[in-house]
């Protein structure tokens, strides 16, 4: 390009930038000029000079708040001179609600740092000093945005790790009555604040969110749970059998009402729900062992005995393995073979 354009675009350039500049006050012109050379500390003493002599003028505050406080860190400072500039100018409120949110993300990342740090310590005392660190940097976080779950999040796992119910209970009630929603928030306040002498009031709360968030099934089945352990299990029964109704095939759900019906003595029909979730996973000893209960309070000497032979071949010194077996085999008259895993039985106790 010819040098003669060149110069002339670039007086025109200038000319134009001047002309930009006209509209503001000096002291914005000149914070202007020291961003330009990456002055942040002289560019801030003119923004607040501007502020001081021009107060309803919302761009000394917006370019403090972006550009000079948010890149320095002093969040809560920035979010102030962002709270000005939607009083003064409504037409940015969402570009300032923007900004507030990103410099929240900035605040939860170095929280969720922090709290990954911790879970990859060595030493507990290092574990729990980080996780300590993390909780603090999340309560800023929720102080400075409060209506976003993830942060919610990550400070009820910090606080519960650490065996902080007062806390796990403060935040997770303070989410509640904002009315957001998180399942491992909601999942961990419960079983804080759970008390049997508190039932009534845990049970209106739990019957407030499930109808409030009718497909979260984890609602319901703390719900059941809470209720087994208040031996309303006939009640716990109903909620578990309307699960079933709509998701019949939910082997969490047929576990839960096989524990409930063997709790009712209804062993036949506990086998039955619990050899469907064995069927699933035939290795599971826990599962086994269920199910081998509910057989052998049913009386099902044969089926007992059948079960009893897996868990022991899974776990050649499972005591209960052996005391199932040798009673089965005695209740079905077979006495010299019973007395031989008797024998066995009280030499693995």
């Amino acid at each position: 390009m010819n040098p003669k354009k060149i110069a002339v675009i670039f007086a025109l350039a200038l000319i134009g930038m001047f002309f930009l500049d006209a509209c503001d006050p000096p002291e914005i012109t000149s914070a202007k000029v020291y961003f330009q050379q990456n002055n942040p500390v002289a560019a801030e003493e003119q923004l607040l000079l501007a502020i001081k002599k021009y107060p309803e003028n919302s761009q000394a505050y917006l370019l403090l708040a972006t550009m000079v406080y948010r890149p320095a860190k002093r969040y809560d400072e920035a979010k102030q001179m962002l709270e000005s500039v939607k009083r003064l100018d409504p037409t940015k409120e969402k570009e300032t609600n923007d900004v507030i949110k990103g410099m929240w993300a900035e605040i939860h990342t170095d929280g969720a740092t922090m709290f990954n740090s911790a879970l990859k310590a060595f030493l507990p005392m290092e574990k729990d000093s980080l996780l300590g660190v993390a909780a603090q940097i999340f309560v800023h976080a929720i102080d400075f945005k409060s209506d976003e779950t993830l942060t919610y999040n990550g400070l009820i796992k910090c606080y519960y790790i650490l065996n902080d119910s007062a806390n796990v209970e403060k935040y997770g009630k303070m989410m509640l009555d904002k009315n957001l929603f998180d399942k491992d928030v909601v999942n961990y306040y419960f079983q804080v604040i759970w008390k049997p002498s508190r039932q009534d009031e845990i049970f209106a709360q739990l019957d407030q969110l499930i109808a409030a968030h009718p497909d979260v099934i984890d609602l319901q089945i703390i719900k059941i749970q809470f209720l087994a352990q208040v031996s309303r299990n006939e009640e716990a029964l109903s909620s578990t059998n309307i699960l079933l109704e709509k998701d019949p095939y939910n082997l969490d759900i047929i576990y839960i009402a096989a524990q409930l019906l063997t709790k009712l003595g209804k062993f036949e029909d506990a086998k039955y729900q619990y050899q469907k979730v064995v069927a699933s996973d035939p290795t599971n000893l826990e599962l086994l062992t269920r199910v081998t209960e509910a057989v052998f309070k049913n009386k099902d000497w044969l089926e007992s005995e059948d079960y009893a032979r897996k868990i022991i071949e899974l776990d050649a010194n499972s005591t209960f393995g052996y005391e199932v077996l040798w009673k089965s085999l005695y209740n079905q008259g077979k006495l010299e073979e019973a007395e031989k895993y008797r024998q066995i039985q009280k030499s693995l106790e």
